[in-house]
């Protein structure tokens, strides 16, 4: 039997190794000092899938106990935007039309999410381009509890570029979005739009799923993995061709289905074209006028 000195030793010991191995493991994964003593300090570890007390604690904390502190709004002049860039994982976005730009976030710090409209006049909404440090997803709350993001864009502007990505979360859009040039993508997230109107349009999915709904003038791409896409246009059918790869997947046009590896096209190239390239996933066309 195990005497109760030596017990103590080897308990201390290991928890001693555990305090080390945590340490190392912070700092290979992008934490610093501060950040590794602040964990520690506060318990957060212990803490991660079960505090939501709302207890008082300093900003390094994995929950905030003011509602306001989670909440950040802007508002910028129709005047400087001309573009958009969204980049946005394990968020909930959601566009919406109003009488000016303004964009309200919460759930998400201020430190991990950059809201801002460049020199270019590009408005950019980005929480993702610093979010792939393993030390990042462990100690912010917005990858515990997702966080959301609205943007207001007024009522008939017309973007010169669009860009919306969602990596994991959800990007949903009830606005009328006009735009020169869309690009819309996603890898295992979800983005619906329910009113695009462009003149060029990209359009990528891994395991994700796309909606889209408006009226894709010129060019149209399409590649789709293993998820899938679908896009209802409020155009005449006539005035639009389209050319499709199929891999092992599922290419449906105005409601004829091609399955199975398979190389079709519509004929004579039109100006509206839509190219579609398929892997293992769905993509649907169809037309509403």
């Amino acid at each position: 039997m195990m005497k109760p000195s030596r017990f103590f030793l080897s308990a201390g010991a290991g928890l001693l190794v555990i305090g080390l191995l945590a340490v190392g493991i912070s700092f290979i994964m992008g934490g610093n000092w501060d950040e590794t003593l602040s964990i520690v300090n506060m318990g957060e570890i212990s803490n991660f899938y079960r505090r939501n007390d709302n207890t008082e604690l300093d900003s390094d904390a994995l929950i905030w106990s003011n509602p306001e502190d989670t909440s950040i709004f802007f508002d910028f002049s129709s005047n400087v935007v001309k573009k958009a860039e969204i980049d946005i994982t394990n968020a909930d976005v959601t566009i919406i039309n109003g009488d000016s730009f303004s964009v309200t976030i919460d759930n998400i710090k201020k430190d991990d999410i950059s809201c801002k409209v460049s020199r270019t006049g590009t408005l950019i909404i980005d929480n993702a381009s610093n979010s792939f440090s393993l030390f990042n997803v462990v100690r912010r709350r917005s990858f515990i509890n997702r966080g959301s993001v609205v943007l207001t864009v007024p009522r008939g502007f017309t973007f010169t570029s669009l860009e919306l990505t969602s990596h994991t979360g959800s990007l949903i859009s009830e606005a009328e979005l006009r735009t020169e040039k869309a690009v819309l993508e996603t890898e295992s997230g979800a983005i619906s739009v329910a009113g695009l109107y462009s003149d060029k349009t990209t359009i990528k999915t891994g395991t994700g799923a796309v909606a889209v709904a408006g009226i894709l003038h010129g060019k149209t791409e399409i590649k789709c993995d293993s998820g899938s896409v679908e896009v209802a246009i409020k155009d005449d059918k006539n005035l639009y061709s389209y050319t499709a790869d199929s891999g092992m997947g599922e290419i449906s046009v105005d409601g004829t289905v091609y399955s199975g590896s398979s190389r079709l096209t519509s004929g004579k190239t039109m100006a509206d074209n839509i190219r579609m390239t398929c892997g293992s996933g769905r993509i649907k066309i169809s037309f509403d006028k």
